[in-house]
């Protein structure tokens, strides 16, 4: 089942911490015209890739794809983006996105993306997150 988080339209996306040894990955956000910090905290992180982090990273939405529910064909071009460097390079193949989208919809990891309305671009997959 697709969700939008609610609260992060309109957020700045301000600061990234990744824990290779840990494997977690956060989000800080700045919301309500600077004046209150959120985060996301991914846990468990088995991929992601964010591109374009600027100097101003307004949010659109942030969505959570997980469960049976989700349609392959939806998951299927955010992970192979995931999976791709910027010169076009890609390191999948189709059995490591049908993996993804296997693992996706029976809910063992979930697939975070967050799309800008200006700035940087993320998509994260993890076994968990949470909103701080």
């Amino acid at each position: 089942m697709m969700r939008n988080l609610s609260g992060f339209h309109d957020a700045e996306l301000i600061g990234v911490g990744w824990d290779p040894v840990d494997a977690t990955l956060i989000l800080e956000f700045m919301r309500e015209g600077r004046k209150e910090k959120k985060a996301i905290r991914f846990s468990g992180v088995v991929e992601f890739r964010l591109v374009d982090f600027i100097n101003q990273n307004v949010v659109h939405d942030v969505k959570i794809f997980s469960g049976q529910d989700e349609v392959a064909e939806n998951l299927t071009h955010f992970i192979k983006w995931m999976l791709t460097l910027s010169d076009g390079a890609e390191f999948s193949e189709t059995e490591t996105i049908n993996d993804y989208v296997s693992k996706i919809r029976k809910s063992e990891i979930l697939l975070c993306v967050l799309n800008p309305s200006w700035g940087c671009d993320v998509v994260v997959a993890a076994r968990e997150f949470e909103v701080l």
